[in-house]
């Protein structure tokens, strides 16, 4: 029998910042593409070397992105479009649907993009999450 966890059930939470933090889901999430990790790269090369030597630099986690169905006055989305005004940066959490494992993170609200509203569609919208520091396991 698999032990995989299905999706149906994850949910991303953005933090208050308060202390004790608190964490809200963030409402109608449909994808969540999660930042990920690229190291650097450190060039150590020396004349004597006889090919490129390098070790790694800092780890990059760059960017991740949600998309969302878009719920005008909704508290945690319209916080997000104005956390992207402001530039705080704040602590996520994607929890999985087992309720235990998942990822934590801190970022800022790069992009926060209404998608083409077209014929039969639904209003939603990209969200775009910089990662500053780790990202972590839960």
């Amino acid at each position: 029998m698999s032990s995989a966890i299905v999706t149906t059930g994850t949910v991303i939470k953005r933090g208050n910042g308060a202390s004790p933090e608190v964490f809200t889901a963030i409402a109608e999430v449909v994808d969540i593409d999660p930042p990920s990790a690229v190291a650097g790269e450190i060039d150590v090369s020396h004349l004597a070397s006889v090919a490129k030597e390098f070790r790694a630099g800092l780890r990059d986690f760059g960017s991740g992105t949600l998309t969302v169905n878009l719920i005008p006055g909704n508290a945690q989305q319209e916080g997000m479009e104005d956390d992207g005004a402001t530039g705080v940066i704040r602590n996520f959490q994607i929890i999985n649907s087992d309720g235990m494992t998942g990822r934590a993170f801190a970022a800022f609200v790069k992009a926060f993009k209404v998608d083409p509203i077209a014929i039969d569609g639904v209003l939603r919208a990209k969200i775009t999450l910089r990662a500053s520091g780790a990202v972590t396991r839960i």
